[in-house]
């Protein structure tokens, strides 16, 4: 009866060791959630704006040809994976996977951000292009401005139809949607004209403002998604510490009655061990 209580007891302060690590992680998880969403709201409303201006700008222009805006001619196409590279972070790696392997084929390359998607893909049929290990929050801005000039200068070679990006959106605290994202070729519709409002004024020519506003709109959008990215791991890292910590400890209550009830069997039978011997003493007298 000792070794099962002392086992048990062990087991309890295993779980309650795991349950503080599940909780400071919890908590980290909260803090740098809260960062990166202050920064994913003003990206979005920064993204959301310079679309605005191209789509507007985009519309005067009856004829405009810009290799960033062609669909080359090509089978292969490139696909930008944004995974984690650190786990415990419930199904935000699955969810993508799942994703990506209903989407590449053997025609398409990848390049794959994180650690954990470049383990998943070592043996891949799909050709690498390259592969970063890992976001830093901090390094996001520069990701974002390598990426956009990296694509700028391959896409034109004409070695991909399409570029795009496999992320996970972020919806709501308990909501991420892994999605993809076609940054390349730029495509806009040609929207419908309000006939009471003013033609922009644009200065040196249309073409050339249209020009000079492509990179900055896929850098705001390249930016998004990596913040995006981001804030749906941390999110989900949260939520699956949140449980795990929730799960802990209901665990060590429920250890802690089976506990007290063999503790409680255990002094029994030695009550009525001891009440037994004194029986026997005084029937023996």
């Amino acid at each position: 009866m000792s070794q099962t209580l002392l086992a048990t007891k062990k087991r309890i302060q295993s779980i309650e060791s795991t349950k503080k690590i599940t909780k400071a992680m919890n908590l980290v998880s909260t803090v740098k959630l809260k960062s990166q969403m202050k920064r994913l709201s003003e990206s979005n409303n920064y993204a959301e704006q310079i679309e605005k201006v191209v789509q507007k700008v985009f519309n005067t222009l009856d004829d405009f040809e810009s290799p960033y805006c062609v669909k080359n001619d090509v089978n292969k196409r490139l696909f930008i994976i944004v995974t984690s590279s650190l786990g415990l972070c419930g199904s935000y790696n699955f969810n993508v996977f799942k994703l990506i392997d209903s989407t590449l084929t053997q025609d398409d390359e990848a390049i794959i951000i994180g650690n954990k998607g470049i383990i998943h893909y070592s043996l891949s049929k799909f050709q690498k292009n390259k592969e970063f290990i890992g976001i830093d929050p901090s390094d996001i801005n520069h990701l974002a401005t390598f990426f956009k000039q990296y694509l700028m200068n391959i896409y034109p070679q004409g070695l991909y139809k399409s570029v795009n990006f496999i992320y996970t959106k972020y919806k709501n605290s308990i909501t991420f949607e892994p999605k993809i994202k076609q940054i390349l070729p730029v495509l806009f519709k040609n929207g419908k004209k309000d006939k009471y409002e003013a033609e922009p004024l644009i200065e040196p020519n249309r073409s050339k403002v249209v020009e000079s506003l492509i990179p900055v709109y896929l850098e705001s959008i390249i930016l998004s998604i990596l913040l995006d990215s981001n804030v749906s791991e941390q999110a989900s890292r949260r939520n699956a510490m949140d449980n795990a910590t929730n799960n802990a400890q209901d665990l060590v209550e429920q250890l802690k009655l089976e506990y007290n009830k063999v503790r409680q069997n255990s002094i029994t039978s030695e009550i009525i061990e001891v009440v037994s011997a004194s029986n026997n003493l005084q029937g023996g007298n």
